[in-house]
């Protein structure tokens, strides 16, 4: 069932138009005449579809993490580290970083803000994903079974705070854009082709609310697995 979608969404994101995700120039110029769309549809159409295949591509990943860590519960919930990195990187590239390379004239300071903010963010996450004294120290057998669960450490909490910084900081940063805003004039800062990289800015944003969720979730799960898993032992 998870193939066939997968399959059919990279033959769109590798056809003419579509697989020239960071160069508006190159899309516009090999869009299919047969997929006739009006500005500023090719953007948007080009972002939401190689998103959608950077979320497949992070399920396979994180799958192939969870069998890889078998029953190492602290190893598997640093599989998060997965979609962190994907996400975050194909929309700094498609936003910020494109947008930086037009040389804008004005909004400079916000593409700049994200790059900071995000790159101090994911550190951070990252380091905390994978060092013993982080999140997997929330998993480990001694600390089960608490009244806060998973919440009892330190590191959960900071992931959150860390997570919910870059979420809050870039948000102000792109509300507050003088001509990085939605609809026309497709261009902002003296860059034309705005419909581009201006959604990849929200985009990151977006991705933010559901690491917020999905982070948590996924350290409830591993925490649940890990408690049942010592149970079983204990019997």
């Amino acid at each position: 069932l998870w193939s066939v979608p997968f399959c059919l969404l990279n033959q769109i994101v590798l056809m003419r138009g579509f697989r020239n995700v960071l160069s508006s120039y190159d899309t516009l110029a090999e869009w299919p005449e047969h997929i006739s769309l009006n500005r500023p549809y090719h953007g948007l159409a080009s972002t939401r579809c190689h998103a959608a295949n950077g979320g497949f591509y992070a399920e396979l990943f994180w799958n192939c993490w969870i069998i890889y860590q078998d029953s190492n519960v602290a190893g598997r919930l640093a599989g998060i580290s997965i979609p962190l990195i994907i996400f975050n990187v194909g929309m700094l590239l498609g936003g910020p970083v494109n947008f930086l390379v037009r040389k804008p004239k004005t909004d400079r300071w916000v593409a700049e803000t994200y790059l900071l903010v995000s790159l101090f963010a994911v550190e951070g996450l990252l380091l905390l994903n994978h060092a013993g004294f982080g999140i997997s120290a929330a998993v480990e057998p001694g600390a089960l079974h608490g009244v806060f669960g998973p919440y009892h450490h330190w590191s959960v909490w900071l992931w959150n705070v860390l997570l919910v910084a870059q979420t809050l900081i870039t948000r102000y940063a792109v509300t507050n854009a003088e001509e990085l805003k939605a609809g026309p004039p497709w261009n902002a800062g003296g860059c034309d082709h705005k419909e581009f990289f201006f959604p990849r800015f929200w985009g990151l944003i977006y991705i933010c609310y559901s690491m917020l969720a999905s982070f948590n979730l996924w350290v409830l799960g591993n925490y649940v697995w890990a408690s049942d898993a010592s149970s079983v032992v204990v019997a």
